[in-house]
């Protein structure tokens, strides 16, 4: 079996870190840490935003159809392919989400 080396010598130029050091160091990873927060705090505020502007789309969608249902033909500005359009948007989307929830339900662990 091989002797162990000496390895004092690695260490034998380095000074101990000083205290003034270990305070940037830790003032730097605060500032670091703030800025991932920072970051985080602004990717969920455009996604609060981008769903907010979906629901308002799809509840325009949706009053957009029923006008469309129950308004005079003079009234309406649509032609039935642009309806039928509009229907496959709201009930594709719909039955997707009925799919997805099913296919969850579906794939949770068994209970022991």
């Amino acid at each position: 079996m091989p002797e162990p080396k000496d390895f004092s010598a690695i260490g034998a130029g380095i000074s101990p870190i000083s205290s003034k050091a270990i305070r940037q160091a830790e003032k730097e990873e605060d500032i670091l840490e703030d800025g991932k927060k920072a970051v985080q705090k602004e990717v969920h505020k455009i996604v609060v935003w981008a769903l907010r502007g979906g629901a308002i789309a799809l509840g325009m969608l949706v009053l957009i159809r029923l006008w469309h249902m129950g308004s005079p033909l003079c009234w309406r500005w649509l032609s039935p392919e642009n309806v039928q359009e509009i229907d496959k948007m709201l009930f594709s989307s719909a039955f997707g989400g009925v799919i997805l929830s099913y296919l969850k339900q579906i794939m949770k662990p068994l209970p022991k």
